[in-house]
């Protein structure tokens, strides 16, 4: 019994003790080392303002440091301390520990557990590697370059196709007008002259026998002998000299100018008779005319479109040398379109070769001149075309100078009323109301319908107050 006791007392002490000294042993800890905060020197994060008022960031040696652009750092509001009222602490008075009665301790050889040191890995630094971001080299793609479709400047040019600055068929100059468009007026210019682009002959291959051409008698053409005060010029073809004792004076210096035949003796008289001296008897030599033939065409807006002509007796011409009379003739008109144009071709006697004005009047219009006509013996002028330089303003000033009807005085110089449309004209055509047209004398007939009536009263009035040339 008493060995027991001793041995029970001794496995309760060992299962008090066991613990003791289990619990005085050190239990490891594994120490959690902290992850370094992405700072610079001075404390500012990442990406913050620093003190020195650059911005936190990392450099290209992977290390933080304050620079790169410059920032205002915020301003700092101090936060106030709150003061902290020390608590009073209370006296704790110690209770007096009960006196413990020692028992006495088993004493058991203790075996030292050995101590768990923690080795400390030193966790590697994290070095960031920056990767250079590749610089994005844009691929330029050429653009296809765009060739403008060139639209072609419109030429400049008058109805008949002529560029501008340059002569007309009919003889003006293509210029641009007041009204904005392309015409050819204005000054009169000489149409240049086509050299005819000579053929290629072609030599005939043997056995082919050449003919050898039979030369042709060439014409010289005969001259012209004028007489006293006639046109003479020895530069055309045929020339045109002064009979006997005479010269062509001519006021002008150019070259090759007419002239007109004169005695020596009263050269510039232009009264002279060109009497000859008792000692000169001249020979007589017939006079010389030069014919010339022309066609033209007249605007006549007031005549009814269902008359188809106008005779003879109804129109007079006259060709004038300047204000000269050199010619007159009476035409028949006949309807071609809107104009009124010659039956046939006018033989106009003419002293020489150059321009001159044509005076056009018929019984019951005023009358129109037209000049710049340039008469060729033996040749006929066509001024019906659209257009020739030789025509002047026959094709020129037609559709300006129209032959305006409501002139009742026929070709009476001395009526008082000649060439106008007036209040003398009104009486006439209000004596003749509603009736037949008179068959001679003057008539208000102005539409050639044979009656006077209300269609003449409104021609008459439409070109009241208008005047001839």
């Amino acid at each position: 019994m008493r060995k027991i006791i001793p041995l029970i007392v001794s496995i309760i002490l060992f299962f008090v003790l066991i613990p003791t000294f289990t619990a005085a042993a050190p239990i490891p800890i594994a120490t959690r080392t902290p992850t370094p905060k992405a700072v610079c020197p001075d404390g500012t994060a990442v990406g913050k303002c620093c003190s020195s008022g650059n911005i936190c960031r990392l450099t290209s040696t992977g290390v933080y440091r304050c620079s790169g652009s410059v920032c205002t750092p915020p301003t700092r509001t101090p936060t106030p301390r709150k003061t902290k009222t020390p608590t009073p602490r209370s006296t704790k008075t110690p209770t007096p520990r009960a006196s413990r009665t020692p028992t006495p301790r088993f004493t058991s050889t203790r075996t030292p557990t050995p101590r768990f040191t923690v080795t400390r890995t030193p966790t590697p630094r994290f070095t960031l590697t920056r990767t250079p971001t590749p610089r994005f080299t844009a691929t330029r793609t050429p653009s296809p370059r765009f060739t403008p479709t060139r639209t072609p400047t419109p030429r400049s040019v008058c109805p008949d196709g002529t560029v501008v600055g340059s002569c007309c068929g009919s003889g003006n100059i293509c210029r641009l007008s007041s009204t904005g468009d392309y015409r050819c007026s204005g000054s009169v210019c000489t149409a240049p002259t086509r050299t005819p682009t000579p053929r290629k002959t072609n030599t005939p291959t043997p056995p082919r026998i050449t003919r050898t051409p039979t030369p042709r008698r060439t014409n010289t053409p005969t001259p012209i002998i004028a007489i006293c005060n006639q046109a003479c010029n020895p530069s055309l073809n045929p020339p045109i000299y002064c009979q006997n004792n005479m010269i062509c004076y001519s006021p002008s210096s150019l070259p090759g100018s007419s002239g007109l035949c004169r005695n020596q003796s009263c050269i510039e008289d232009t009264s002279c008779s060109c009497g000859v001296t008792a000692t000169h008897t001249p020979t007589p030599t017939p006079e010389v005319t030069l014919v010339a033939n022309l066609k033209f065409s007249l605007n006549l807006p007031d005549v009814p479109t269902n008359t188809s002509n106008i005779p003879a007796d109804e129109v007079k011409i006259e060709a004038k040398d300047g204000q000269t009379p050199v010619d007159e003739k009476n035409i028949e008109l006949i309807r071609n379109g809107n104009y009124f144009q010659t039956v046939s071709e006018v033989s106009l006697n003419i002293p020489q070769y150059k321009e001159y004005m044509l005076f056009v009047k018929t019984k019951k219009s005023i009358a129109r001149q037209f000049t710049g006509i340039a008469l060729t013996q033996s040749q006929t002028l066509d001024c019906t075309v659209a257009s020739d330089p030789a025509c002047g303003e026959l094709i020129l000033a037609r559709d300006t100078k129209l032959i305006l009807l409501g002139d009742s005085d026929e070709f009476q110089t001395s009526s008082g009323s000649y060439n106008k449309i007036d209040a003398a004209d009104l009486q006439v055509l209000a004596s003749q109301f509603n009736t037949q047209a008179p068959s001679s004398g003057p008539s208000a007939d102005f539409n050639f319908d044979g009656n006077v009536d209300v269609s003449d009263l409104e021609i008459l009035g439409k070109n009241y107050g208008q005047r001839g040339d």
